[in-house]
Parts: C-alpha cells; structure tokens; sequence
C-alpha cells in the first residue's frame, strides 16, 4: 500500500484524473491524503467532491479555505462572491449529503492512530534519526509531550496510551538550542491580562 498527497485540487477533476493515471496509484490498495481545498476556482468541484467521498477511507482529507467557504455558502452565512466556482455543488441533487460529508472532514489530519506506519513512511526521507515530538491532549491537565526519534517515537506512544487528541511534529528543528522559547507558552509569561473594554 502506498499513500499519495495532493493539495490544492480546487474543482480541477480533470487535472486530478490525469495526476493519478500518472503514477501507480491502486485504487484498491492506495490511500490519498489530500491537503485542502478541494473546491472551488476550477470547473468542476462537483465531481472532485463526490469521487473523493466515493473514495471513503482510501481518502483522508482536510478541510481548506475554499472548502470552509462552500460549508459557509451552503449554511446562509457567507455570500458567494463574483469568482466562485460552487453553484453545481450548491445545486446538485445530493448537496445535503456532499456538505454533510464535507462539513465532518477534519481541519487538521491527526495521524497518531498510525503513527508507526507514518513514522516507517518519514524515515525514508527524514533519517530514523530525526527528532520527533508527539503532543497529547495540549494545554489540559492530562497533557503529556513525548520526545525522540522516528525509530523510536512509536514504542513510546504505545508505551504512553496515546491513541488521538496528539498533534504529531517532526524536524530537526526540534533539537535546535540557540534560541528561547516562545514567550507565549513561557511559564513566566503573566497570564492574568484581561482585554480592556470600553
């Protein structure tokens, strides 16, 4: 099984379909993780929409700009503006279904439940020596933050229970010491300022 990342797809389908008849991509076997924006700006956001449901959990995807604004459109919140390419979503006879399915797609991918295959699949590019670092349930009082190595940061969240809630960081970033920490998360940083009002 190999996973692919795209981003920005934006309504193209066509370009989708010809990006994946360009590698090996088994329908089957192959998961797509797709970064974002999967509407709007190109001709046909409709069915980008309804290939990448159909795709069920072969596709992971997060939500971008593009897609907040469909949910928005399609809630009575927002407008559409002049450039908008979403009316044929927003007309379609399954819109419900097509927004309810987008409106449950995750901000942000939060791979933990997987982290032994992601940190198998970032060795290969990082090193098995590349700083890791596995936050858990971040700024509540059962927070706990995991630090090491690709080869090692699965046993250690295994070891730890951690199972989700865990924003995942990896970079040799991680190790740098020239610098201090930031201010906003400084335990000396006063915390008792309160907006002012008038």
């Amino acid at each position: 099984m190999s996973t692919y990342v795209i981003g920005d797809i934006q309504g193209c389908f066509g370009s989708l379909q010809s990006l994946l008849d360009s590698f090996p991509f088994d329908f089957d076997r192959d998961r797509l993780w797709l970064v974002g924006d999967l509407v709007n700006r190109g001709p046909d956001s409709l069915a980008t929409l309804r290939f990448v449901r159909d795709l069920g959990e072969r596709a992971v995807c997060v939500l971008g700009n593009h897609d907040l604004h469909l949910l928005s459109v399609a809630a009575g919140c927002s407008k559409l503006r002049d450039d908008d390419t979403l009316d044929e979503v927003l007309q379609a006879r399954d819109r419900d279904e097509l927004i309810d399915w987008l409106r449950h797609r995750p901000m942000l991918h939060l791979a933990i439940a997987h982290i032994r295959t992601l940190a198998e699949q970032l060795s290969e590019h990082y090193g098995p020596d590349c700083p890791v670092a596995v936050v858990a349930n971040a700024s509540r009082p059962d927070e706990v933050v995991l630090r090491g190595r690709l080869d090692t940061i699965a046993e250690q969240v295994e070891s730890a229970g951690v199972r989700r809630t865990a924003v995942i960081l990896v970079g040799r970033a991680l190790t740098a010491d020239a610098f201090a920490d930031s201010y906003l998360y400084s335990p000396g940083r006063d915390r008792s300022a309160k907006l002012a009002t008038g």
